[in-house]
């Protein structure tokens, strides 16, 4: 029998609300699928046949990530790099292998719908449902192949566009939706503002409990996306370097940190972002007024948009922390 770490983790969940429902609690699930590798169980496998998988429109462009990659080859000692690179790109360029990774992730996505389902059902067999807030959300969404590029920390929707699904039979209207933007950070100010709780001082989201109760939908104007650091698998597979954005209702906009401005779409006509306007004369003056807004939110951040500052900041606080745990832990030895 194949045993896969959701369906454990879904049932240590069921079994922590049957034991804590009478008092009120927090409950936390971070389940890893539908990232790479791309599989799950058979049963799911089965259900999404890789010939039967319509790629999207925009796996059509690729010179975006054909650019990228010539501007930033793996240096030839990192031979690891360098193999998974080839490796990735043989599969990334081929609809063959498109399919293939899609029918890994949407079956991996079935499957998470079944567990979310099997604690939806525990809510319901608690009696608790009514007055429970239930939230699904993800980190990052997955190229899967659109503009020819896969995994994440990528400006286009494929990537940036995330699910977040909210349900509190008590208070949230059933079947709404919103265009409201909303930012990660928004989620735990959310929710403390619909359970009726304080939003502790020098939080940086902000509540957007108004639109989950269809009220207002207006919070943000444009989010700040981005690229912090250079690295990972994004940058073997599409030569993802750092770049920051912004998101607003109807335009993407983003920067390459060592290339200038790089990509402008309207989502609205273009919802397959297959049409870059970032050097189009006709549109300078939306791309400037993004740009200044981009500016803006790095600002609010205190986002420097500067790797080697970033990374010398990460690393002496890393250092402050590592002094820290030490300290401590000397004090619970002499205890």
């Amino acid at each position: 029998k194949q045993v896969w770490r959701p369906d454990v983790q879904t049932d240590k969940a069921i079994e922590y609300i049957r034991t804590h429902k009478d008092k009120p609690f927090c409950l936390f699930m971070s389940w890893n699928p539908p990232h790479d590798p791309y599989i799950a169980p058979d049963q799911y496998m089965n259900m999404f046949p890789p010939d039967k998988m319509e790629l999207r429109p925009n796996t059509s462009e690729k010179e975006l990530v054909r650019i990228e990659l010539e501007r930033h080859p793996i240096p030839a000692s990192n031979q690891e790099a360098v193999r998974k690179r080839q490796e990735w790109r043989k599969r990334i360029d081929s609809d063959d292998g498109i399919r293939r990774n899609m029918q890994g992730y949407y079956a991996a996505t079935h499957g998470l719908d079944v567990c979310m389902g099997r604690i939806m059902k525990a809510l319901d067999e608690a009696g608790i449902a009514d007055d429970t807030i239930l939230v699904f959300t993800s980190d990052h969404g997955d190229m899967l192949g659109s503009h020819r590029m896969s995994h994440k920390q990528e400006p286009f929707e494929e990537s940036i566009c995330i699910p977040f699904i909210l349900r509190y039979p008590r208070l949230v209207p059933r079947g709404k939706t919103t265009d409201a933007l909303f930012s990660p950070m928004d989620v735990m100010p959310t929710i403390l503002s619909l359970a009726g709780l304080p939003i502790p001082n020098g939080v940086q989201g902000v509540s957007c409990a108004e639109a989950a109760l269809g009220r207002r939908h207006d919070q943000h104007e444009a989010l700040l996306i981005m690229k912090m650091l250079p690295g990972g698998n994004p940058w073997i597979i599409n030569a993802a370097t750092e770049w920051r954005g912004v998101r607003t209702k109807t335009h993407t906009y983003a920067r390459l940190a060592d290339g200038g401005p790089w990509i402008l779409y309207n989502n609205v006509d273009d919802p397959y972002q297959m049409r870059n306007l970032v050097n189009d004369p006709a549109y300078k003056a939306l791309r400037d007024e993004l740009e200044e807004t981009m500016q803006t939110l790095l600002k609010e951040a205190g986002d420097p948009f500067d790797t080697e500052k970033i990374r010398r900041e990460i690393s002496e606080k890393s250092k402050t922390m590592l002094r820290r745990e030490k300290v401590r832990a000397r004090r619970n030895a002499n205890t």
